[in-house]
């Protein structure tokens, strides 16, 4: 591997610095990272820990990693998501440059620091990636896929993507707009409230597991109220409130992020209008892709699979999550746990 000037520095962002580096890249996620880090960080025993990666003194990469650690023996866990963000997307030496990355990431965080590593790769998954993270010394912690999604190509017009709909997707948003079902967008704390009650019975009486949590979407709804980067969808027929759902946004991207339709809402198709009605918004406010935040085959339950992919769109799989660590019988009982209870 060609020898390259890349030395990883690390340090607390404060927010200030933090913009400047969306300002610089505002196609990555930057934004959403501090918000979700800061919401990670309060709700949780989570240290966030902002990274640089520097390349003859100029900033090439960043990353966002999550800390914890083990009183009195100081060993614990540095996980990363969807990193590393090269800045420069562009350049024709991405992939090298995020091979280094990794190679000094390991070397950083694992050989010095003596960190249990894992990460979430913002690349795709193929066979050249697989050679090269096992080349690093890192391991594939699951023979599943990564993160897979799907999204929509938003230069194309409604018209075209109405035609990508499965046959019953359309027929349930036909269905719902003949009812008369009804869409409006609001940021109130209020709406909010109402979310987060619709959300919280929704996983009880369904029992869904998710990530997407009441309590951590809350957090990052209070750190990014004054950034427009979240927006709620709510739907009602007849004053009779059927649900919402929450769509983030950052870069040129809108992000489903979490959704809470009532029985009746069901029925009367509200959740394919208002997953219709937040693309046709993302559209017109010049965004180039919606995401309907992860359709993974294995690990998103089939009912929601299915409502996700009669959307239509684009598939794209990332790497599965890698991990590197020091031997010993300590980091194979990190590995264990952090697998289980992450």
């Amino acid at each position: 591997m060609k020898n390259m000037s890349c030395e990883l520095k690390i340090r607390q962002f404060d927010q200030s610095e933090w913009n400047q580096l969306i300002a610089e890249s505002p196609d990555l996620c930057l934004q959403q990272l501090w918000q979700y880090g800061e919401a990670k960080q309060q709700i949780g025993s989570w240290q966030t820990v902002r990274m640089v990666f520097l390349q003859n003194e100029k900033i090439v990469g960043a990353a966002q990693a999550a800390l914890r650690l083990i009183p009195i023996i100081n060993m614990g866990l540095i996980w990363l998501s969807r990193a590393p963000l090269i800045l420069d997307t562009e350049t024709e030496n991405k992939d090298l440059l995020t091979a280094q990355i990794l190679e000094q990431l390991k070397k950083y965080w694992v050989d010095q620091k003596r960190l249990y590593l894992r990460i979430a790769p913002s690349f795709s998954f193929s066979a050249a990636n697989e050679q090269l993270v096992k080349k690093l010394g890192y391991k594939m912690t699951t023979k599943n896929q990564g993160w897979t999604s799907y999204k929509l190509d938003l230069s194309l017009t409604l018209e075209v993507l109405e035609s990508q709909f499965r046959k019953n997707w359309r027929q349930c948003l036909k269905k719902s707009q003949d009812l008369g079902v009804k869409v409006t967008s609001n940021g109130t704390d209020e709406i909010m409230r109402t979310f987060i009650s619709d959300l919280e019975s929704l996983i009880e009486n369904k029992k869904l597991k998710t990530s997407a949590t009441p309590t951590l979407i809350k957090a990052i709804y209070d750190f990014s109220r004054n950034e427009n980067t979240l927006q709620i969808y709510s739907a009602d027929v007849d004053g009779r409130h059927l649900g919402s759902i929450i769509i983030a946004y950052y870069g040129k991207t809108g992000f489903y992020l979490a959704g809470a339709v009532n029985e009746e809402g069901r029925r009367s198709g509200a959740n394919h209008n208002l997953l219709w009605h937040a693309v046709t918004m993302a559209k017109s406010s010049g965004y180039r892709w919606f995401d309907v935040g992860g359709a993974h085959p294995i690990n998103t339950p089939p009912g929601i699979l299915y409502f996700k992919q009669g959307l239509g769109g684009q598939q794209y799989q990332l790497f599965p999550e890698i991990e590197a660590y020091s031997p010993g019988l300590v980091y194979k009982l990190l590995n264990r746990i952090i697998s289980n209870k992450r």
